[in-house]
């Protein structure tokens, strides 16, 4: 997992919809993380998920309620499957 101080703030959007800027910004945060060999788990919680692509909490469940995210149940917790999150990066880059 990176440390805070590799992670570079993403100031997001207050509107309902997620602009495409922003969308842009963290898909080259993953890029990068990617690109140095990160190895990474098959789930994630909302703050690991937000942490890897370089956003706010707020941000990944913003994706999940507006659906561009989907989470499964364990119990009280949610998890996201890293391929989702991968998957959604890629399609908005």
């Amino acid at each position: 997992m990176p440390k805070q101080s590799d992670l570079v703030p993403v100031e997001v959007e207050t509107t309902e919809d997620i602009s495409s800027q922003t969308m842009q910004s963290f898909t080259t945060q993953l890029r990068k993380k990617l690109a140095q060999g990160v190895n990474t788990p098959t789930y994630l919680r909302p703050k690991e998920a937000a942490i890897r692509i370089s956003v706010t909490p707020a941000f990944i469940y913003k994706l999940l309620k507006q659906g561009q995210l989907k989470s499964y149940g364990l119990g009280r917790t949610r998890l996201i499957k890293v391929i989702d999150l991968d998957t959604l990066v890629e399609s908005h880059g």
